[in-house]
């Protein structure tokens, strides 16, 4: 930890967050006009399930998961909105949400076991800009399906008009 002309800068950080370690690089700009932040690091083994009983300790949600990601984000402290950066995301042994596949098409056509899916497995890399998180390759799967995405969604979980789904179904399914 270091402090530079009003920069608060931490080239070796390395925390336990969740069961996962965080590795990385901090600065901060200390300066009274403007509060501006840069964030890089590489994050692996962080718990989900660990963070939601924290978090939320409701039953009825349940998000499980092991989490790796690298980051490169910087910012305005405090200020969402001028957030920017990219990265890359992935989940494994994930219980990721129960997603009503196809809306009600599943339930006519009787299979049961589409008209909720569990997501085990997901990855992606982004850009996060102007307060929207865009992708070209979002991928969740579960034993049924692997969904596949594109678009962009802001920072209250609004999806841009662009969003593009493909799903594609296991074999023997």
């Amino acid at each position: 930890l270091r402090l530079e002309s009003s920069q608060l800068i931490i080239e070796d950080l390395k925390a336990e967050l969740y069961g996962g370690i965080l590795n990385g690089s901090f600065s901060l700009n200390l300066a009274p006009d403007r509060k501006n932040y840069r964030l890089q690091g590489a994050l692996s083994g962080f718990d989900l399930s660990r963070l939601r009983k924290e978090a939320s300790p409701s039953k009825r949600k349940r998000l499980e998961g092991i989490l790796a990601a690298s980051l490169n984000l910087k910012g305005t402290a405090g200020e969402l909105k001028d957030l920017s950066g990219h990265g890359e995301v992935s989940i494994v042994e994930g219980n990721l949400w129960e997603f009503p596949l196809l809306g009600g098409l599943m339930t006519i056509l009787r299979v049961p076991s589409l008209e909720k899916v569990t997501f085990r497995e997901g990855r992606a890399t982004f850009t996060i800009s102007e307060g929207m998180v865009a992708t070209e390759d979002l991928t969740l799967i579960s034993d049924q399906v692997k969904l596949s995405a594109q678009g962009k969604v802001d920072f209250r979980g609004n999806f841009q008009p662009s969003l593009i789904y493909r799903i594609s179904f296991s074999k023997g399914l």
